[in-house]
């Protein structure tokens, strides 16, 4: 009777491992081993990816729930610089805003006259100076059918507000920092609850 040899005791004990459904760690391990020599950048890209995938999913995640609870002030950003979009979008969402950013004034008139947006917009902010349509333009068009909705504008060009004039709205000058833009949002739309109650 031949005397089972250690080599042939782990092959058993490994097609064992296998056969109860149990992965083969030291198999995993060379072709882990294998793969990043081989190919590291593209691990490392792909886990980057990855991590990006997940939080833009959880942010997308948290806006649905939020508007889903009623917990959350929808917010229409129009900004035509995708930058400085993507910046204040940012901030309004850490404060727990609801965002739909839009880049083009025109197109977010008519999707806001169609109410075609996915939630109920509790206040505007948009820039000044746009392509198609300016701020002004754009706030004398909302004002024929919201004339009490909360509306920020913010531009650099300070002789621009006179623009607004008679158009109930609050106008900043950029450079505009992250507490004055909520806390001037915050103010709007506290006064316009205020006076709806």
């Amino acid at each position: 009777m031949a005397v089972p040899t250690h080599r042939t005791t782990l092959q058993e004990h490994i097609s064992k491992k296998l056969w109860l459904g149990y992965p083969d760690h030291h198999s995993m391990h060379h072709k882990a081993l294998s793969g990043n020599h081989q190919n590291g950048n593209k691990l490392v890209t792909d886990r980057k990816l990855s991590i990006q995938s997940r939080q833009a999913t959880s942010s997308m995640m948290q806006d649905n729930q939020q508007m889903i609870l009623g917990t959350a002030f929808a917010v229409l950003l129009i900004d035509d610089n995708a930058i400085q979009a993507a910046t204040r979008q940012a901030i309004l969402r850490r404060a727990g805003y609801y965002v739909i950013a839009a880049l083009n004034p025109v197109r977010a008139l008519e999707q806001f006259q169609d109410d075609a947006f996915p939630a109920s917009i509790s206040a505007i902010i948009t820039d000044h100076i746009m392509p198609g349509m300016s701020g002004s333009q754009f706030v004398r068009e909302v004002r024929k059918f919201q004339p009490v909705l909360p509306i920020m504008v913010i531009s650099g060009l300070e002789e621009a507000e006179q623009e607004y004039a008679g158009m109930n709205v609050r106008f900043l000058l950029k450079p505009l920092s992250p507490d004055l833009l909520l806390s001037n949002l915050r103010y709007l739309i506290q006064q316009e609850q205020e006076g709806a109650a």
